[in-house]
């Protein structure tokens, strides 16, 4: 097999590429879109490969060290758009790439430091410490390995620079580069399925057993009994079964152990509490005014034309029903959307309303959240399970 060639974008401020051969044993790997670990100057950093050949007039390149992903991280529609806000903005690729992907998914090792010299005693017979260079040596001791942030933080002390490296040139101090590669999980929680066949299942179940009194069955009769109350539902969380019943979690590895119940694992949507705010229920009929503008954007939305448009209107006049009415015609025809608010504190009356006409197509994503929910929120989008997206 030839010999394999990948651009890098690496999310620094440089507006190019880096060129990296490929070792056999990675070839198969290779794929657009896909993050990669590669050396850059004395750290490791991982970048996005957005070009694959065969030939290079770069002289004597560097290996790539792995590869991060199965699947691309992008789509070659949406880097063909990352490129042009690339362009258009004068911005590096690289972070272009960065800004459109989670926090923390492309990034530059960690200096971390250790002991190279254990004993205490034996680093004073070789050379005079200060004060503060004891104190390293006696941090690094208790916790083996930590890096610059870690250390200031124990330190008490901003500037610490000086004293690694008087201790790095003095030999008492290791330095390793460090590059986490993980990505955050997606937040899931355990549900228990409902369904006819389980609910005979447990019918049968209890029909045998409920003569049987001890403290352990009677528990075991109590879930069963709540959950073929539940009607016109196909699953309840296990916390909320533990709530409702009173049960612990042994009480319900038991009847799992059974083969009573089966518990399985459900990704958790970022929710922040939208729920409470209150909604219209009532239907929304359109003015004229209101029809003419759905008419002319969904117009423009059927052509396949960009057009800015704006709405004019006070508080409360049914700018944002105009807003939904397009949104709908734009689903119809396979599209998704995205709806920008002016401030954060706006998201939570928006969210509600839209999820009050879209449900679970709608994903949430802004600074104030958490990198977890931010995450969970990018997949549902990535994989097409939530086709708007207000931020």
């Amino acid at each position: 097999m030839s010999k394999l060639f990948v651009d890098l974008a690496i999310p620094i401020a440089v507006n190019q590429l880096f060129t990296y051969s490929v070792p056999s044993h990675l070839n198969s790997q290779i794929k657009l879109g896909v993050r990669s670990l590669a050396p850059f100057g004395k750290k490791t950093v991982s970048g996005i490969i957005v070009r694959i050949k065969q030939t290079t007039n770069v002289l004597c390149t560097k290996d790539i060290i792995e590869i991060l992903d199965a699947e691309p991280l992008i789509s070659e529609e949406l880097f063909n758009v990352l490129l042009w806000i690339s362009e258009y903005y004068y911005t590096p690729l690289g972070e272009t790439l960065k800004i459109a992907l989670p926090q923390q998914t492309i990034s530059e090792s960690k200096r971390y430091f250790s002991l190279r010299i254990k004993d205490l005693t034996e680093i004073e017979k070789l050379t005079s410490l200060t004060t503060k260079q004891k104190e390293i040596i006696d941090i690094l001791e208790r916790h083996k390995e930590l890096n610059v942030t870690q250390l200031r933080k124990r330190l008490g002390t901003k500037t610490i620079y000086h004293i690694i490296n008087e201790l790095v040139n003095k030999g008492i101090l290791n330095i390793s580069e460090k590059l986490s590669t993980k990505q955050k999980k997606l937040r899931t929680e355990s549900i228990i399925l409902i369904d006819e066949n389980q609910r005979h299942k447990w019918i049968n179940w209890l029909d045998e057993n409920l003569k049987i009194q001890n403290q352990k069955n009677n528990k075991q009769i109590a879930v069963l009994k709540y959950l073929i109350g539940l009607v016109d539902t196909p699953l309840i969380t296990l916390k909320d079964l533990l709530r409702k019943t009173k049960s612990s979690i042994s009480t319900v590895k038991s009847l799992e152990k059974k083969k009573l119940i089966t518990e399985k694992l459900k990704e958790v949507k970022p929710t922040l509490d939208y729920e409470l705010h209150d909604t219209e229920t009532q239907k929304i009929v359109l003015n004229e005014s209101q029809r003419n503008c759905v008419n002319q954007i969904c117009s423009d939305i059927d052509e396949e034309s960009f057009k800015p448009f704006l709405l004019h209107g006070v508080t409360g006049s049914g700018k944002t029903q105009v807003y939904i009415e397009c949104i709908k015609h734009t689903l119809k025809k396979n599209k998704s959307v995205i709806m920008l608010v002016p401030e954060i504190s706006l998201t939570p009356q928006i969210v509600a309303r839209f999820r009050l006409h879209f449900g679970e197509q709608v994903a949430v994503l802004h600074s104030k959240m958490s990198v977890g929910d931010r995450y969970t929120a990018w997949q549902l989008v990535k994989r097409g399970d939530c086709s708007i997206v207000i931020g």
